[in-house]
This record gives structure tokens, C-alpha cells and sequence, in this order.
């Protein structure tokens, strides 16, 4: 894509980018963005989670998520209740039609994650799962020093 990107980085950024674009399409059927699918999939995952936590794992996307549970509340997929130990806080629940839509919204997950990888083998999958998750690792560990240059 960029001239100067590595096959490596290069590939990452157009699979990123397929499933970006895949799950638009399909998420606009339903009247939702990315966002809310992100949002709703984590609350899915852990009913009465805080909003700061799905900002956190989204890494900087905090207006975009802040919005989409604007509107998931509005739309009627979830709701905010003020937390029990610290009525500032609110945690996010899943509301009834994010019930009745579970079953569609985690198949479409599903086939989107399908779709890009389609033909690859088992054991090419789990070398890549290897893979990443080492990146992940890394990462993590030195991300602060990477982008302080060393300073902590």
C-alpha cells in the first residue's frame, strides 16, 4: 500500500482494512457502525462492564466508542445503570433487543473472521496465532519504552 511498507506490515493493513470494510457493509443492514459492534461484542462478553474499560482495549478510540454507547442506548441494545460502589461510574448492560440480536450480530462476526480466512490450513492458522500473539507480547511489554525512546 505504502511504498516503503514491508509484505508483512503491507498484508496486516489490507486484511485490517477487508474486515473494516466486510463488517460496514453488513453492520449497515442492521443500523450500526463498527463501533457499536465493538462496544456491544465486549458488553457481550462481559455484562456490566464500565465504559472506560471497552475504551481501554480499544486503544484510543474513546469519542468513537463514547458515541456508538450514545447510540446503542438510544437504538435500545444496551443500557446504563450507575455503578453500586461509585454512583459517577456507569456500567453497561446488554437491553432486550441486544438480546433478541446477539445470535445475529455473532454470526456476522463469525463469518467476516470466516471469509478472511478461508483456505488457510489448521496448522498455517495456529503458526499465525503464534505469531501474533508474540507481537502482542511484545508489544505490550515495550510499547512506553519504544515510543519514549528509551525514557521511562
Amino acid at each position: 500500500m505504502f511504498r516503503n511498507d514491508s509484505p508483512f506490515f503491507s498484508g496486516v493493513r489490507t486484511i485490517v482494512q477487508k474486515m473494516h470494510s466486510l463488517s460496514a457493509e453488513r453492520l449497515a443492514l442492521l443500523g450500526l457502525n463498527r463501533f457499536e459492534m465493538m462496544a456491544l461484542l465486549k458488553i457481550y462478553e462481559e455484562n456490566g462492564i464500565l465504559q472506560r474499560d471497552i475504551v481501554s482495549e480499544a486503544g484510543g478510540e474513546g469519542v468513537s466508542i463514547g458515541l456508538a454507547v450514545r447510540a446503542l442506548v438510544r437504538m435500545g441494545y444496551i443500557r446504563r445503570e450507575p455503578d453500586k460502589n461509585d454512583r459517577r461510574m456507569r456500567r453497561l448492560f446488554i437491553a432486550e433487543l441486544g438480546m433478541e440480536r446477539r445470535s445475529e450480530l455473532l454470526e456476522l462476526k463469525r463469518s467476516v473472521e470466516h471469509f478472511i480466512i478461508f483456505g488457510i490450513e489448521n496448522e498455517e492458522l495456529i503458526a499465525l496465532e503464534r505469531i501474533i500473539s508474540k507481537i502482542e507480547d511484545w508489544i505490550s511489554c515495550n510499547e512506553r519504552e519504544c515510543c519514549t525512546g528509551g525514557r521511562k
